[in-house]
């Protein structure tokens, strides 16, 4: 199990049985419902991490355009 951390966001994250999972030294690893708090360069480190570490766990990049 590889954990993945992100700058800025406290704790780390797995996959375990096709599930995200969070983790932080202080509490009990807690499955993911959804990723909105994250900023858009977290989330994309976070799937780039997941493709690399955990290439069967389906997540999209984010495209965003700035105008």
């Amino acid at each position: 199990m590889k954990k993945i951390k992100i700058d800025g966001i406290e704790g780390c994250y797995y996959v375990e049985d096709d599930t995200l999972i969070h983790t932080c030294d202080d509490t009990d690893d807690v499955e993911v419902s959804d990723l909105t708090e994250l900023k858009v360069w977290q989330y994309n480190e976070l799937a780039k991490q997941l493709w690399v570490h955990y290439p069967d766990y389906n997540i999209d990049k984010l495209e965003g355009k700035f105008i």
